[in-house]
């Protein structure tokens, strides 16, 4: 990589605007507020310094420069010559001359001149390959409130990469937040190390980017990442529409579910099912929050809890797994699990304690006695397995250790 310094006028820059790329894939997108802009634009009109633009000149395409640093200015820039905004209205005179709630068409020819012929500080950058321009843009950035997701998206290796790419898949879409400032990135980050570590564990962004920096030759064709695009080309027919109730903290807990589902259980044709259920779940949810506090249910507030605090934590994550997992289970109480094993899942089993009120139903030694979930206890099948009764909810009873052994001793 080779670089040198120059300076340009800004009317240079303003010309070179649609062969200038201010995003590319590492950049975030814009974000300054109005009065940063205007800030900006005061400062120059004042002939008082900013910081080097660093640009990196590209061969071919339709662009010939990338703004590897100074995205937010030159952005202004434009704009402020476009008149697309106002100077602020209690901006001070240049000189004797009056400048407050002005855009650049309003300005006096003297101060268009001024505005023009400021002199840009550049860097420019020539031959640099990607890795080595991503990894500048996260020095230079070390200093400014970059967002986890925008810092990581600037790393280099192949996992970075092939989150980019998951990140473009249909059912992000569809989904009820927008990709600012790659949230998108953030959900599929945090769904692949889910995927990686083979279940629930903490997702937090030193997560993320330990998983990044551990994985920099990740392999796009591995069972890992067969599996994530699996899931998600299961949940965008799940969900093939816009979804205002798949936010953030939601999106990771279904992914949990659908995962789990995809792995372990025949749910070939559910898509639409399954949608429906996850729906009226947050509209009883959403429901249980306008209720008067003593007549909320303890449940749907400790899920919502753990929804909006520490929602990227192992513990926030298990808890509302343990929710929408015996939820599921309820609903859909006929489904089997794809290696037909005689033991129940966790979720079915916390589905029929349940729905069995904690009460034995066998009856055998005891008369329904009250159990405790860490009481001696066991799931009985009601059609025995040997005889071809399924490892469903449907098919499962709670039953004391007494009386499930004392119809074992009778069988």
């Amino acid at each position: 990589m080779k670089r040198y310094s120059d300076s340009k006028p800004i009317s240079s820059l303003i010309r070179r605007e649609d062969k200038t790329d201010p995003k590319p894939e590492y950049q975030r997108g814009p974000v300054w507020s109005k009065k940063q802009k205007q800030l900006l634009i005061d400062t120059i009109l004042r002939d008082l310094d900013i910081p080097k633009f660093y640009l990196r000149a590209v061969n071919g395409g339709q662009y010939e420069w990338e703004v590897v640093d100074g995205q937010q200015r030159l952005r202004s820039i434009w704009e402020f010559r476009r008149s697309e905004y106002k100077i602020s209205n209690d901006a001070e005179p240049v000189g004797e001359i009056e400048i407050a709630n002005l855009t650049y068409a309003n300005l006096p020819e003297e101060l268009k001149d001024k505005f023009d012929s400021y002199a840009l500080d550049l860097v420019i950058l020539e031959n640099a390959t990607l890795d080595e321009v991503e990894e500048m843009f996260v020095r230079l950035q070390n200093g400014s409130t970059l967002k986890a997701a925008e810092r990581r998206n600037a790393l280099p290796g192949n996992m970075k990469l092939f989150i980019r790419e998951l990140a473009k898949h249909d059912f992000f879409n569809n989904c009820g937040f927008k990709n600012k400032r790659f949230d998108f990135d953030q959900v599929a980050a945090q769904c692949m190390l889910l995927e990686l570590n083979g279940g629930v564990r903490n997702i937090k962004n030193t997560d993320l980017e330990k998983m990044y920096l551990e994985n920099d030759d990740f392999n796009s064709e591995s069972s890992e990442a067969k599996k994530i695009n699996k899931v998600l080309n299961y949940m965008v027919r799940t969900f093939p529409e816009k979804t205002p109730e798949l936010k953030q903290g939601n999106v990771i807990s279904l992914y949990i579910i659908v995962s789990m589902l995809l792995e372990k259980y025949a749910i070939p044709d559910y898509e639409s099912r399954i949608g429906k259920w996850f729906i009226e779940f947050e509209t009883k949810r959403f429901a249980d929050l306008d209720l008067p506090e003593d007549q909320r249910d303890s449940e749907m507030v400790a899920y919502q809890n753990a929804v909006g605090h520490s929602s990227d934590a192992i513990e926030s994550l298990e808890y509302r797994n343990k929710i929408l997992a015996r939820e599921f289970f309820s609903t859909f109480d006929e489904i089997l699990p794809l290696d037909e094993t005689r033991e129940f899942s966790y979720g079915q089993k916390l589905a029929i304690f349940r729905r069995d009120k904690s009460l034995c139903q066998l009856k055998i030694k005891c008369a329904g006695k009250k159990l405790g979930w860490d009481d001696d206890w066991h799931i009985d099948h009601k059609i025995a397995f040997s005889k071809g009764g399924g490892t469903t909810v449907a098919n499962g009873q709670l039953a004391c250790a007494e009386c499930n052994l004392a119809k074992g001793s009778k069988d």
